[in-house]
């Protein structure tokens, strides 16, 4: 009678255990495909299969707003003429290659995987126990001593954001409107957090593109710098989210405000300047509810929660808002900027409640405020990343028309949409990390202005 070995026993529990996890997966894709999408079952059965996952129960079609397939590029073609230079060629090359690899192994293991944030939080746990504290080059998330998380960037050369701001800007002009770039801030301070050195060159990347546009004769806004007068070193990180890379709420209404005074007294533009006071809004604070993508990626075994507000008017609002990918065209009052099925599930791994302002990352976004007819017309658009979904909201209270493109998600012609609309200005305004891990629809980069 032959004796099993001990290593022979771990093998075949080793097998089981990936026998499992595989047909686990195909029930999963199984069940969401036909029972939830096609049947649209929601019952002991559903919530069985993804008892570990809320977002995945979800019936799609019961949702107030669905994604609309839009093609930006046939709407907005690009020019034949707009050439395509080898550096974008090669940050298309990436930007297929990160698709790729999310859409096959990070999509099957987040989303069909059983039970996939317990074996990331036990081996998070593991690395604690240990005293493993190094930055996974994959994650690029270093937690600093005062508990904040924070992304970490590489150190570049901004020659070529440079190039393409400039000649963007150009174009700009050429289209008889103003042109500026804003850069708003990230969660290490360039003042302070001095245990970044080294391992963090955000702010290094960024002083170099600006100090780059400004020798081009660009005009530029460093939000930093009121910033830091506005908190100082004591309190800048606590202007943003402990688990997230975004400001809070509160902070993007600040920044809006900022926002709107440059506008107004540097380009003349007649601005609203009565509602950026934190008085003049109610705050709806849910207390250690959000955990933000750097705290996804650390897991609740090495952080905590965030409390997370949502901003209220104390006074009277009446605004119009398009959102074609989801085929939104609305008036109403100030909630209509609120997208609430991005919260409010419980299930704080899946669900983002940051995106549930402005609808989060949109291609396109039109906001007209009927509070501001008063005001004389000016045609804004703003291209912008995930820093303004907060400020968005807050920003519009203080003008008449903002229009709002997301060139990480809009495939489409930015110039051609600029020749087209006609702006008096355009803002492009970046935080000073620049998201090389996005998946890009139509554009290889966030300067890739064409």
């Amino acid at each position: 009678m032959k004796i099993i070995s001990f290593r022979e026993k771990a093998m075949l529990l080793c097998m089981l255990v990936l026998i499992f996890f595989f047909i686990s997966i195909f029930v999963r894709l199984g069940a969401k495909q036909i029972l939830i999408k096609r049947l649209h079952c929601d019952n002991a059965i559903t919530q069985t299969i993804f008892f570990d996952n809320k977002i995945l129960q979800r019936i799609e079609e019961n949702a107030k707003h669905r994604k609309v397939d839009v093609n930006w590029k046939e709407e907005y073609p690009f020019d034949d003429a707009e050439d395509v230079t080898i550096w974008q060629k090669g940050k298309a090359f990436e930007a297929k290659i990160r698709t790729t690899e999310d859409e096959t192994i990070g999509k099957w293991c987040t989303e069909r995987l059983v039970l996939y944030r317990w074996f990331v939080e036990a081996g998070r746990e593991v690395e604690q126990k240990i005293g493993w504290n190094v930055i996974n080059p994959a994650m690029k998330v270093a937690k600093m001593q005062d508990g904040y998380l924070t992304f970490v960037e590489n150190n570049k050369n901004q020659d070529e954001r440079i190039a393409a701001v400039n000649e963007f800007a150009d174009f700009v002009k050429s289209q008889n409107a103003e042109f500026l770039y804003i850069q708003s801030p990230g969660k290490t301070n360039p003042w302070g957090d001095s245990e970044m050195k080294g391992i963090d060159y955000s702010n290094e990347n960024a002083d170099r593109l600006l100090e780059g546009l400004k020798a081009k004769g660009i005009s530029v806004y460093d939000l930093r710098q009121d910033l830091y007068e506005h908190v100082g070193s004591a309190g800048w990180h606590q202007a943003f989210f402990r688990t997230d890379h975004h400001w809070k709420p509160d902070t993007a209404l600040w920044a809006a405000g900022r926002i709107v005074e440059k506008l107004a007294n540097d380009y003349g533009v007649d601005v609203n300047r009565e509602h950026f006071s934190l008085n003049d809004y109610y705050d709806d604070k849910y207390e250690k509810s959000f955990l933000g993508s750097q705290g996804k990626k650390l897991t609740l075994v090495n952080t905590e929660l965030d409390d997370f507000d949502i901003y209220y008017p104390k006074f009277k609002t009446n605004v119009y808002m398009e959102i074609s990918e989801y085929g939104i065209r609305e008036t109403g009052d100030f909630s209509i900027f609120y997208n609430k099925q991005e919260f409010g599930s419980g299930d704080v791994y899946n669900e983002n409640p940051y995106a549930m302002y402005g609808y989060g990352d949109q291609p396109e976004i039109i906001v007209h405020n009927f509070a501001n007819e008063n005001l004389q017309d000016k045609k804004i658009l703003l291209i912008r990343d995930s820093m303004v979904d907060t400020a968005m909201t807050f920003l519009s209270m203080g003008l008449k028309d903002l229009r709002l493109l997301d060139i990480r998600h809009f495939n489409g012609s930015v110039r051609k949409y600029v020749s087209e609309y006609k702006p008096d200005i355009v803002l492009v305004m970046y935080k000073t990390s620049y998201g090389e891990d996005v998946k890009w629809v139509g554009h290889n980069d966030k300067f890739d202005f064409r």
